[in-house]
């Protein structure tokens, strides 16, 4: 039973029908029910985040003005409860009068272009972290041979 348990936490994905509100519900009470001995929150926390559907990942990511991810494990909790929370109370499953219901290939379209969005920006932070650390090490490099040709200079003339 851990092992499934265990997996569904690895591999969590927000049924189509399921609002934050329930997603969020099920995923605590499988991490309740699960002895957490392997995961951390954090990893928790990404696990959750990336078995949410294009939709309600871009409303969390609003809410966290930015990604989620960027977020501290408690303060990505506090805003999964406070949109879980708001969603409970106020679901917005009515459709508007005179409005139409966007067909299954608009959707389609628009969560796709959604999740590419999000890999997309994803994928620009982690591009901008490599060259940060880029600049780092060419930093501390440039300080290593300064320093060498300092020693030079300070053993040269001392000879």
């Amino acid at each position: 039973m851990n092992a499934k348990l265990r997996n569904d936490i690895m591999f969590f994905r927000q049924s189509e029908d399921e609002t934050l509100y329930e997603a969020w519900e099920r995923f605590k009470e499988l991490i309740r029910k699960c002895p957490m001995d392997g995961f951390q929150h954090w990893t928790q926390m990404e696990m959750l985040y990336n078995g949410l559907n294009a939709h309600t990942r871009m409303v969390v990511d609003t809410s966290a003005n930015g990604t989620l991810l960027d977020k501290s494990y408690k303060e990505a909790y506090e805003i999964l409860e406070r949109i879980a929370n708001n969603d409970y109370r106020y679901p917005t499953t009515r459709v508007e009068a005179g409005r139409r219901v966007a067909g299954a290939m608009e959707l389609d379209v628009i969560t796709s272009l959604t999740a590419q969005a999000s890999s997309l920006t994803i994928m620009i932070k982690s591009l901008k972290r490599l060259a940060t650390m880029q600049e780092m090490k060419e930093a501390d490099i440039y300080e290593n041979i300064k320093s060498c040709k300092l020693s030079l200079v300070f053993n040269h003339t001392n000879i």
